[in-house]
């Protein structure tokens, strides 16, 4: 691991108590005008994703993809509702553990995604 690998890792993103809440809404406030919207669990997963991706030279933001943090699986419904076939964005994309995959099968069930 080279010593600079986490400088600066956390620029940009919300801490706190209400880190979760607010990087939602953060993340909503793009969503509805992004080409694609990718479904994570939480803010964790959020960094992760947005940090792999500009490691590999991935501008996000510029082509118009937004990853939002749902707060944990159970909520993946509600947002499949709101994004998917009849939603707002044109490409709707998800990542879960494999241990909640279970929650994210009944979602996409119950907004007849399955």
């Amino acid at each position: 691991m080279r010593a600079d690998d986490g400088e600066g890792l956390l620029v940009g993103y919300v801490t706190g108590p209400a880190a979760a809440t607010e990087a939602t809404v953060m993340a909503l406030a793009r969503a509805d005008a992004a080409r694609t919207v990718v479904l994570v669990e939480g803010v964790s997963d959020q960094i992760a994703v947005e940090t792999l991706a500009g490691r590999r030279g991935r501008d996000l933001a510029a082509e118009g993809i937004v990853v939002l943090p749902i707060g944990g699986a159970h909520g993946v419904a509600r947002y499949l509702r709101r994004f998917g076939p009849e939603g707002t964005c044109a490409r709707l994309a998800g990542l879960c553990d494999a241990g909640e995959a279970h929650i994210v099968s009944r979602g996409l069930a119950a907004a007849g995604l399955d």
